[in-house]
């Protein structure tokens, strides 16, 4: 009988010695939704191992999300719904000031960074597989401040200059350095077929000695002057070479059949001697 009542005694001692750091529940009722609060400058909930917290409907009790270390990384699961952050959240970043806030790099799959859907109604990335390819943009309004790719991988800069090693820009492509290309085409409706119209009114050569000796360059080519200040329009310039070409040849077709009539007629007298 001793035996048993120390060995009661043990019990209750060890029962003391495990629990001396718990608090009385003074609540009293059959109510349900009351709190528990954990207030402490320590550890105040350990899970051991690979349990984890889970989230349950009050109703059908059916697990709605756990939040678990498995090992190796920490789990954020929603069975059901999303898993929403309302305010900002930092990837090492202690005190994050965006929506999402990395300090380092970040790799999505898709990557779609998005206010709305194309073609930009506002800020606009999306990389993707399939629908839309590389497209991005700062405004869908196509005002002035446009600047994007279209959905066909089209790059787009309506009402606006694009720059290429200058800060300012003054035409729709501005490049201050060299251009290699293996093809370049210029666009031009006024191609000099006129010259060899019936009515074109082809300036004789002495016309063009006087211009020559006048101004320095053609009739209708800029002078060096010109071009060192404003450049030279491709489309522009190689139609005016081609005009001046074309009067040349309708010079030299002339001076061909004076060479012609003279040849003839020489060796006519040269017969007649």
């Amino acid at each position: 009988m001793k035996s048993k009542i120390l060995l009661l005694g043990l019990s209750v001692f060890a029962l003391r010695l495990n629990a001396q750091t718990l608090q009385n529940v003074t609540d009293n009722g059959s109510t349900t939704s009351n709190t528990i609060s954990i207030n402490t400058g320590n550890e105040g909930i350990s899970l051991i191992g690979n349990s984890y917290l889970s989230f349950r409907n009050a109703g059908t009790q059916s697990r709605t999300g756990y939040l678990q270390h498995d090992g190796s990384n920490l789990v954020i699961n929603a069975d059901a719904g999303n898993v929403r952050f309302m305010n900002n959240v930092g990837i090492g970043v202690l005190n994050p000031s965006y929506k999402l806030d990395v300090s380092g790099e970040a790799r999505v799959a898709t990557t779609v960074i998005t206010n709305s859907n194309a073609p930009f109604s506002s800020s606009s990335v999306l990389f993707s597989s399939s629908g839309f390819h590389n497209m991005f943009g700062v405004d869908g309004t196509w005002t002035s401040k446009y600047f994007g790719m279209k959905t066909d991988g089209t790059f787009v800069a309506m009402g606006g200059n694009v720059g290429i090693g200058t800060t300012s820009p003054n035409s729709k492509l501005a490049v201050n350095g060299n251009i290699r290309a293996h093809e370049i085409k210029v666009e031009t409706a006024n191609w000099p077929d006129y010259v060899f119209a019936k009515d074109y009114l082809l300036p004789t050569l002495q016309e063009t000695e006087k211009h020559i000796k006048e101004k320095g360059h053609l009739p209708g080519i800029p002078s060096a002057s010109e071009v060192k200040a404003n450049g030279v329009d491709l489309g522009e310039m190689n139609a005016k070479l081609l005009q001046k070409i074309e009067e040349l040849t309708l010079h030299l077709i002339e001076k061909e059949k004076l060479v012609s009539d003279l040849s003839i007629r020489v060796k006519k007298l040269e017969e007649k001697n």
